[in-house]
């Protein structure tokens, strides 16, 4: 094979980026070893620059050592979804992913200001959000000088470097291409693809930026749907741009002896873009790499073929990545409550009887719980409206001591049913919920769950009666904590813990939705499919006071009650639980490329010392080095 084709190297190693005082440098690799990865660190800034007197010079090759053969086409794609790359596989990119860092489940931001158009584009040039750069809807509050685009920050470095800029759009000209040597726009991607071609075959510019807004526009009057011809062909066509552009830098003169990195990163599309998947093991995605309108496609290349393909998938739900911060009230109690067994508990009256099942109905009821004490839970009443775990009513209950397990029991006086969910063995924050209804057959069928996951079902005799009772104990109010009901056997019953995020609903919600949301921590979201069967939402997470609001539509607030010498006791708790879905963190958003990263990326490859004061949002990303060169 020619040189062009395939590059044999005696030592294989990480590929290394020159900056003017390092260098990035690693160990050696299996020929042929491919690496897909979707957790990654930042490649440290430990190595120094090979120009320098650091005995590193024999591992790096001259054309990568050399700066002053470094180009780079840095293409950005308005409202080409991630996604929809992935769907439709443009022959170009696609080419082009073989030797690239990429990813299809990138995000345009970390930040909810950036959901627009301008604010990316000035994400992609600053290499900083909009909260920072203040770009929003408009320039109109810009603060592009304060955090400069990377095309000053390069003339700052080196002024003679030319920089070339081509454009569909003519803000994005003004606003970001400002100080490049040309700086054109077009009616037409049509016309930027043909001037960027004949720019690439004969410039010398150290770097080259295009910009195509076709499938935005596609998408904004059509759908971002890779479905819709229009949104596809728009797709389609950019990515025969880009081949156009690969082909006019293959046949400039001096290509052999150059070093080019092609970027592509595509920007916010639409608020109907289709989601960017179906979720992480059958949950709904809350962050914002469930926000389709974020989703974005970036890909790192180097045109030599030497990067080993990287390809970068999304981390999963954020389910045990951080702490669920809430201040909830500790209830406490005990069989034997009185003067010298203190009682502290929520109780919420329901006049309208809300909360009960009439025969022919179903109900949900769903809450975050965490356990103080794992022993000596003798048949405890914790949440219900009911007198007792077995009576009239529903609620759930803590079974004999030594044995963890939950039971759930729904019944209106003449039959009921009790369930056992899987035992809770630790401390941490869990969610159960239990369904039940009513059948046809005048039987009451139940489900329970815990952390979304069905652990059992049952169904009761059925009831004798022409129309059975409610499932109800009418007069009572919905209890959160202790029951003041006899316990079972002599062991002495005492009930210490936290209950949380309580949602009850006047359906039976269907198993997929329970598991899809039963992470979910607050007010359940205007697209849960059932969110207009909420009849009560109590967070209880109010901090302080005695009242505890009811989140639903008619509400019914709820009230501390302390007995026998209890005190209002409300305490933070920050605790991590793979049960819950805590927020997510600017880490967890940095484990796939973003808009601020590109930036970062082309001064780093150029060589230019990131400095700390120009605060970059964004990071750096690696692959390894190829021995074998395929040509893209």
């Amino acid at each position: 094979m020619g040189n062009k084709k395939m590059i044999m190297k005696k030592q294989l190693f990480y590929k290394m980026f020159t900056k003017k005082r390092y260098a990035f440098a690693g160990l050696a690799i299996g020929l042929g070893m491919a690496v897909a990865s979707s957790c990654n660190k930042p490649f440290p800034n430990i190595v120094q620059n090979s120009r320098d007197s650091s005995g590193l010079s024999s591992y790096i090759d001259s054309s990568v050592a050399n700066g002053d053969n470094k180009r780079i086409l840095y293409i950005i794609v308005d409202g080409a979804t991630g996604s929809a790359i992935n769907t439709i596989t443009p022959p170009n990119i696609y080419k082009l992913t073989r030797n690239s860092i990429y990813t299809f489940n990138g995000i345009t931001s970390k930040v909810p200001a950036d959901s627009s158009l301008e604010g990316d584009w000035a994400s992609l040039l600053t290499g900083v959000s909009s909260l920072k750069s203040k770009v929003y809807d408009s320039f109109d509050s810009s603060q592009i000088a304060q955090y400069p685009t990377l095309i000053s920050r390069i003339k700052a470095v080196a002024p003679t470097d030319r920089i070339t800029a081509f454009s569909a759009s003519q803000t994005f000209n003004d606003e970001l291409a400002t100080g490049a040597d040309i700086a054109k726009t077009f009616t037409s991607d049509a016309d930027v693809s043909d001037a960027v071609d004949q720019n690439l075959a004969q410039d010398s510019a150290k770097l080259v930026v295009a910009q195509f807004h076709g499938p935005y526009a596609a998408g904004v009057q059509f759908g971002f749907d890779p479905g819709i011809a229009q949104y596809r062909d728009a797709i389609s066509n950019t990515d025969t741009y880009i081949g156009n552009a690969i082909a006019a830098i293959k046949s400039r003169p001096s290509y052999s002896k150059e070093d080019w990195f092609v970027i592509v990163a595509s920007t916010v599309s639409g608020r109907n873009a289709l989601p960017p998947d179906a979720g992480i093991n059958g949950s709904i995605d809350f962050s914002y790499y469930g926000q389709p309108q974020r989703n974005s496609f970036i890909l790192f290349n180097e045109l030599n073929g030497r990067f080993v393909q990287r390809f970068v998938q999304r981390p999963g739900s954020t389910a045990g990545t951080s702490p669920y911060d809430v201040t909830a009230f500790r209830l406490i109690g005990t069989w034997k409550s009185s003067s010298s067994f203190p009682s502290q508990r929520i109780l919420i009256n329901d006049p309208a009887n809300k909360y009960s099942c009439p025969y022919g109905s179903s109900m949900t009821v769903e809450a975050k719980v965490k356990f103080n004490n794992l022993s000596q839970t003798n048949f405890m009443s914790f949440f219900g409206k009911s007198t007792s775990g077995n009576g009239r009513g529903w609620g759930f209950f803590r079974t004999q001591a030594g044995v963890p397990n939950i039971n759930f029991n729904a019944g209106n006086g003449v039959v009921r049913k009790e369930v056992s969910l899987n035992g809770i063995q630790d401390t941490k924050w869990h969610t159960i919920a239990a369904s039940f209804r009513w059948t046809t057959n005048k039987t009451i069928f139940v489900n329970v769950y815990l952390d979304g996951v069905l652990s059992a079902s049952g169904e009761s005799a059925s009831d004798p009666a022409a129309v059975p009772a409610a499932i109800n104990n009418s007069g009572n109010p919905l209890i959160l904590g202790w029951f003041n009901s006899p316990s079972y056997g002599t062991v002495p019953t005492n009930l210490d813990m936290y209950i949380t995020d309580v949602r009850i609903w006047n359906t039976e919600l269907s198993p997929e939705t329970i598991a899809q949301y039963s992470c979910f921590i607050g007010m359940p979201p205007a697209q849960h499919p059932n969110i207009q069967n909420l009849v009560g939402f109590y967070s209880a997470s109010e901090g302080s006071g005695t009242t505890v609001i009811d989140g639903a539509p008619n509400p019914e607030n709820g009230a501390v009650e302390t007995l026998y010498g209890g005190v209002t006791e409300w305490n933070h708790l920050s605790e991590a639980s793979n049960a819950i879905c805590g927020p997510a963190t600017d880490n967890y958003y940095s484990l796939t490329p973003n808009s601020v990263d590109v930036p970062y990326q082309i001064l780093t490859y150029l060589g230019n010392n990131i400095q700390p004061q120009w605060s970059f949002d964004g990071r750096f990303w690696t692959t390894q080095y190829n021995d074998q060169v395929f040509e893209p």
